[in-house]
């Protein structure tokens, strides 16, 4: 079993360039956001010769919070509402790995994630001189596979070199991205 908690702030300074004939306008924003996240993870290792098989359930809270903002700098100045978005996400699946003489490892890992409650974000956007309209950003899907392999090679007792791959699908967007790594413990 394990769990844990993690917060991030952003600091969002936004320089914005409006142009077409007969208008120009450059608008300037500060404001904050911010994402925290718990989650919890339930597992059994089942012990093999030199590899091992785990069985895994979890689940997490993501809250992130965007403050409104108010645009400075000329008549195509915007006015944002600001976002609230909380999202569980329960996950499912199997992660293995397997040593290879001393010194090499495999990995893996596969799964089935949910996320339920808000998955669309929705913000109400207005000029100085008109009335809100609202933009819907990008859905998170909810119901993804996903997928990493990697290995790692100790060259030492404190230097380890490593790559991986790790891919997300789901029924409206993909996510891959391929990562090499050296380690050094001391």
């Amino acid at each position: 079993m394990k769990g844990g908690a993690a917060y991030a702030w952003h600091e969002i300074d936004m320089v914005r360039s409006v142009s077409f004939p007969g208008f120009s306008d450059t608008l300037v924003s500060e404001y904050d956001a911010g994402t925290g996240q718990v989650f919890g993870e339930v597992s059994y290792d089942l012990a093999l010769s030199t590899a091992t098989i785990s069985p895994f359930a979890g689940l997490a809270y993501v809250h992130h919070r965007t403050d409104r903002f108010t645009e400075t700098g000329g008549a195509a100045a915007l006015t944002a509402s600001g976002i609230d978005l909380d999202t569980w996400f329960s996950e499912i699946g199997v992660r293995g790995s397997m040593l290879i003489g001393t010194d090499l490892s495999l990995r893996g890992e596969a799964g089935w994630r949910h996320a339920f409650e808000d998955t669309t974000t929705l913000e109400a956007f207005r000029f100085a001189t008109s009335p809100a309209y609202l933009v819907k950003g990008v859905a998170i899907d909810e119901d993804v596979g996903f997928i990493e392999v990697g290995a790692d090679y100790r060259l030492n007792e404190w230097a380890t070199v490593g790559t991986a791959y790790e891919g997300q699908y789901g029924s409206d967007t993909t996510s891959n991205s391929a990562r090499a790594d050296l380690t050094f413990r001391f």
